[in-house]
């Protein structure tokens, strides 16, 4: 499995990405397809396949107060299907 050449690059502010909620974050990946998951304790709330190199959150998103995780995992194809690899980006927010 290859996976040379995946970066991961978080960007953030108070750009309004996700919404009303004010968390501007968005994640670059480099050269190759990601899996994208937001969660907020054991439960995802977003998740996104991604060839591009950014996903962002979408506005209808509602984000309340609390802790949150962001996940990036390189999403490898094979004839088994898809493969995801380890985290490639792992981040806890608090808001």
């Amino acid at each position: 499995m290859e996976l040379a050449g995946c970066a991961a690059l978080v960007t953030g502010g108070a750009s309004g990405i996700g919404g009303p909620s004010g968390i501007g974050a968005a994640i670059a990946v480099a050269r190759c397809t990601t899996q994208f998951y937001f969660q907020q304790g054991a439960k995802t709330i977003y998740q996104a396949r991604s060839v591009s190199p950014t996903a962002a959150l979408p506005a209808r998103l509602k984000v309340v107060r609390g802790t949150y995780r962001v996940l990036v995992r390189p999403a490898v194809p094979s004839d088994a299907g898809i493969i995801l690899g380890g985290a490639m980006f792992e981040k806890t927010l608090k808001l």
